[in-house]
């Protein structure tokens, strides 16, 4: 990811401070890694301990096993909540209640994900990856990812 995604949420989201942000399903830690420059502290939470393993030694990330559903942070607090590429797996019904209390009054929630690629000079190609990830990988993929495909539309 690069600093233009997390300038590109500092602009757009109008932060009402710098203080903290929250990398609700961290992974590996890759967004709190990218949000750290830009922020005093960084939460990163993920459900999954053997991903947290993987994450980054930052001075001012702090990895907790928990869910973005339950982040156990003060009320009115973060500036802003990033998902990176995780929306899709939250209980939504408790997220975005959460979300709510926890996020300043101004706050940001900022979701993004991934796509297929394209190859708009290549129309083979293009036709081959589209029966790639329909017929060969389609039945694997979980009905959730069809959240990330449609662009989180609706969410």
């Amino acid at each position: 990811m690069t600093h233009e995604l997390y300038e590109t949420i500092l602009k757009r989201g109008k932060l009402p401070a710098r203080d903290l942000a929250v990398d609700a399903a961290t992974g590996s830690g890759q967004a709190a890694k990218g949000l750290s420059p830009y922020f005093a502290k960084v939460v990163a939470l993920d459900h999954d301990s053997e991903q947290l393993k993987h994450a980054p030694h930052l001075p001012n990330v702090t990895f907790k096993l928990g869910a973005a559903e339950d982040t156990g942070l003060e009320n009115n607090t973060a500036d802003v909540i990033a998902i990176a590429a995780g929306l899709h797996w939250f209980d939504h019904d408790k997220f975005y209640p959460e979300a709510h209390r926890i996020l300043k009054p101004g706050g940001c929630l900022a979701a993004w994900g991934y796509d297929l690629m394209t190859f708009p000079e290549n129309k083979r190609a293009q036709e081959e990856l589209h029966k790639l990830f329909t017929f060969t990988l389609g039945p694997y993929w979980h009905p959730r990812v069809d959240h990330v495909w449609q662009h989180y539309k609706g969410m």
